[in-house]
């Protein structure tokens, strides 16, 4: 069987995150979300406004760029 996720690093898109996220909550996939040190703390929202099991949220400690919060998500995604 074959597992999938989705892998969205986050930087100042609290405005558009929960869209995308509705529409992969359809899907029956895992959702990573990389709170790539957020100022406006993309992360904190999402944990709140979605609480579903298949959500997952890392928050980094510092901002390491998309590829590094990408990074971040994968290695969650690999374990």
């Amino acid at each position: 069987m074959n597992k999938v996720c989705v892998i969205i690093p986050c930087y100042k898109v609290k405005d558009k995150i929960s869209k995308v996220i509705l529409r992969l909550l359809k899907k029956s996939i895992k959702i990573i979300i990389v709170d790539d040190k957020c100022p406006q703390k993309t992360g904190a929202y999402v944990k709140k406004k979605f609480k579903q099991k298949k959500i997952l949220v890392i928050f980094q400690k510092k901002n390491s760029g998309v590829g590094g919060a990408t990074l971040e998500g994968f290695k969650y995604a690999i374990k």
